[in-house]
């Protein structure tokens, strides 16, 4: 699988490279540079952003840097992005942002002391740095000149569906939710064995629990655990949320019914009513050995109580054939009798021993 790195642009971002800035809450170009190489080799990066903004050199430098790096960069903005850091955002190749959060943008502004020309030559610089970070935001968000001209002048705050609608960012992080369901289709035991019945089921729950952890163990699975075929439409290689379940081959079949359900690869798919995926609880690769090994111990736990169960039913079925013996209402008369009469202890030890017998399968 894939190896993802992370790093973390919290705090303001300003021009003073020291490796000790981070523990001060703030976020340079050097500090950036030393976070990246502080992972292990990794195949994408994950940059996340939670920043007033700051200098706007120092902003473009890290743009520059995450870009240089020819790798597949996200962006994700985990509460504010305003200023200079809407262009470190705009890096990411996929730019996400969290639903609560606010992306800020406007002119640049700033302060200078100095003689005319000074204040003079200090207001030709910022104009271009306006006129720069326009033209970076219409290059990247292909919107209309005006309109971002009037929003940055107007120092304007956009919600994440407004950054979304306006192209600053690509989409709006789904929000996790966690789910206890209960299928009401689920059939109740139709024998009068309650103890046996709760242990199988007991065997079946740890089974269903050993398949459900951590990243996706293989590609979409084409039948569920029990090898019944089914089909999941919307999904191009993985099962998704939103994705739907049908109970057959193809997309003609049936929708699955509300409940729980565990594919051949061990990913668990909880489903509405409607057969619509409401959660994935894939199984990792690295805990297959452990949990094929733990489910065959379940079987073999399965299977020793199901021998159980059938030699209960087969000692249920000799008492039963005793006690009729026993109870029987024919008198038997002479010679009969007195063999009968000799062989009454036996009779009475082999009920015993069945009774102790069953005793040890209960």
């Amino acid at each position: 699988m894939p190896k993802t790195a992370h790093i973390y642009i919290y705090g303001d971002i300003i021009n003073e490279q020291y490796a000790e800035i981070e523990e001060q809450g703030y976020t340079s170009l050097t500090s950036v540079i030393h976070s990246v190489k502080a992972q292990a080799k990794f195949d994408e990066l994950i940059v996340h952003i939670h920043s007033r903004g700051g200098d706007v050199t120092e902003g473009f430098a890290i743009y520059d840097y995450l870009r240089s790096l020819k790798k597949p960069v996200t962006t994700i903005i985990d509460g504010l992005c305003a200023s200079i850091a809407t262009i470190i955002a705009l890096a990411g190749d996929k730019r996400k942002i969290q639903p609560n959060s606010e992306f800020y943008i406007h002119n640049p502004w700033g302060n200078v002391t100095g003689n005319y020309n000074s204040v003079n030559q200090y207001a030709e610089e910022l104009k271009k740095a306006e006129e720069r970070i326009l033209n970076f935001y219409y290059q990247h968000t292909n919107g209309d000149p005006d309109n971002l001209r009037e929003l940055m002048d107007n120092q304007t705050t956009l919600s994440a569906t407004e950054a979304l609608g306006l192209g600053f960012v690509t989409e709006i992080v789904e929000q996790e939710r966690a789910f206890a369901m209960l299928n009401p289709k689920k059939e109740k035991p139709k024998n009068n064995k309650p103890n046996m019945n709760k242990a199988l089921k007991l065997a079946q729950t740890i089974m269903h629990k050993l398949s459900g952890q951590g990243p996706i163990l293989a590609s979409l699975a084409e039948k569920l655990d029990t090898g019944e075929p089914i089909f999941i439409s919307g999904s191009d290689e993985i099962p998704n949320v939103g994705d739907t379940l049908h109970m057959g081959a193809d997309e003609t079949a049936p929708t699955a019914s509300a409940g729980t359900y565990t594919l051949e690869n061990g990913t668990l798919l909880q489903t509405d009513e409607d057969g619509k995926i409401l959660s994935v609880i894939p199984c990792t690769e690295d805990d297959t050995a452990e949990i094929n090994a733990l489910k065959e111990s379940v079987k073999s736990l399965q299977a020793r109580l199901q021998e159980k169960d059938k030699a209960e039913n087969i000692l249920v079925k000799e008492l039963e054939g005793i006690k009729a013996q026993i109870q029987s209402t024919y008198e038997p008369k002479g010679r009969q009798k007195e063999v009968l009469t000799r062989h009454a202890a036996a009779d009475r030890n082999r009920v015993a021993e069945a009774t102790e017998r069953r005793k040890e399968y209960k």
